[in-house]
């Protein structure tokens, strides 16, 4: 039986600003328009061709994007963004109440393992990505996942490979 593997996807994105509302978005480089999703705004692919830059992969364009929104915040705040709604955030009340951050610590990273068991089960190596799908399966904070990533990997149990590729070691 023939073993699959993860294909880098290698797909041309270009990676620009919106010219209404300076919104960074990407799209196919093939696709002929693209519409802004923060104000409606929308741009032929061909004209905004040379306001961007072109990267290989849909995770590289989410990446780029991420970056360039966040210099530009810094651009426009001088200083770092604190993300929050204009009206204030309403915090839901659950059935668990965590005693302590270490306690807290400890339910985000039983979750994780068990994330990383299950891929392990299915895959032998999987992409960011399918991490990233899983997270959000198991409600492990998407503010979390980079250190629980980072604490697995000096751990041992999570495996970088080239290209943002993992394996699991348990």
């Amino acid at each position: 039986m023939e073993e699959e593997s993860w294909k880098k996807d290698e797909t041309p994105y270009l990676v620009f600003p919106c010219s209404k509302c300076a919104n960074f978005m990407y799209v196919k480089t093939i696709k002929k328009n693209k519409k802004c999703l923060r104000c409606g705004r929308s741009h032929t692919v061909e004209n905004v061709r040379n306001s961007g830059e072109i990267v290989e992969g849909m995770t590289e364009a989410v990446d780029r994007v991420k970056l360039k929104q966040h210099e530009l915040a810094l651009i426009e705040l001088k200083r770092e963004p604190n993300f929050q709604t204009t009206n204030g955030f309403q915090i839901h009340q659950t059935s668990l109440k965590v005693v302590n951050n270490t306690q807290e610590d400890d339910i985000l990273s039983k979750k994780f393992k068990d994330l990383l068991s299950e891929l392990s089960l299915i895959h032998d190596e999987f992409p960011l990505y399918v991490i990233e799908i899983g997270a959000d399966k198991y409600n492990i904070p998407s503010s979390e996942l980079k250190l629980l990533i980072l604490n697995f990997l000096k751990k041992g149990i999570l495996i970088s490979k080239e290209n943002k590729i993992f394996k699991v070691k348990i």
